[in-house]
């Protein structure tokens, strides 16, 4: 059996993501979302809850970009004194790495990132990170703490299949000529072998695309040919589709491309290639 998690990144990030979400959950194949805690636009959430009850919402827990939603003076290792705001991803895993940020700091601004969510009575499916920071070794530790504290035990994998259009050759090639994410991505296994063992409970892999034309989510045959040659078992894929506004430019480099990912999931052709290769979509609740 072939079922498929297509994650909506980004809810609450921005007015324009939002509306890009429900667009693809009205009239595209989106089953499922994960929603930035630290924007305005987050309270947004109970809306996507009461009016698409199917879809799971996971927290895209988010220390790098934005506003925190803890009281400043709790969390001075995380923000940047200039902005008041969150240091930025690669500054963050810079700090976190040579230990100058407070793991209980983080700890406290990830919980508190929950509890608003469950205060707004979202019902959260799953947990994953913005820009999967959480993979760094220091952040993973808290992250599946946390999910053990609140009691979420779904979460996105990081077991990745990559795909590629002349088959296991290529990837062997690209894995010989980057040996470095030969490591990353082995390592990442071992965490979801550890997540699981803990007892979190996720997808069987995770699609990446970037052997593909430009690696991108929003080239259409890039899809057609992941669909069709779609493994059996449950897989996840997550995207980003938005529109574009100043929010998101300020915040992110990857803004234009989310417009072109929000029209193409909501291409008619994609639901056909699902009927004609019997793919289930599900949501995280459709996980054992």
């Amino acid at each position: 059996m072939k079922k498929l998690i297509v994650n909506a990144d980004g809810f609450g990030f921005t007015a324009g993501c939002n509306r890009g979400i429900f667009e693809t959950i009205e009239n595209g194949i989106v089953t499922s979302v994960s929603v930035n805690m630290n924007f305005p636009a987050a309270e947004d959430t109970p809306r996507l809850q009461k009016e698409y009850p199917q879809i799971s919402i996971g927290i895209h827990l988010n220390p790098v970009v934005g506003p925190p939603v803890t009281q400043l003076t709790k969390i001075k290792t995380l923000i940047n004194p200039e902005t008041n705001e969150f240091w930025g991803g690669v500054e963050f895993t810079q700090r976190l790495t040579k230990k100058r940020i407070n793991l209980r700091e983080l700890a406290l601004e990830l919980s508190n990132q929950l509890q608003k969510a469950i205060d707004l009575g979202i019902q959260i499916s799953h947990i994953d990170s913005h820009q999967n920071r959480h993979l760094h070794p220091f952040y993973f530790k808290v992250f599946l703490a946390l999910g053990e504290k609140f009691d979420i035990k779904k979460m996105r994998t990081h077991d990745y299949y990559l795909f590629s259009s002349n088959g296991s050759s290529e990837v062997f090639k690209h894995y010989l000529h980057n040996p470095w994410r030969f490591v990353v991505h082995n390592v990442h296994r071992l965490n979801m072998a550890k997540a699981k063992k803990r007892g979190f409970n996720m997808a069987d892999r995770n699609l990446i695309f970037y052997l593909l034309e430009k690696g991108a989510k929003y080239i259409k045959d890039n899809w057609v040919f992941v669909l069709r040659n779609l493994p059996e078992g449950v897989s996840e894929v997550y995207i980003h589709p938005a529109y574009p506004d100043e929010t998101l430019a300020k915040y992110a480099t990857y803004s234009n491309e989310r417009d072109a990912e929000r029209r193409l999931l909501q291409d008619p052709v994609l639901k056909k290639i699902i009927a004609e290769e019997k793919i289930e979509l599900i949501s995280f609740a459709g996980l054992p």
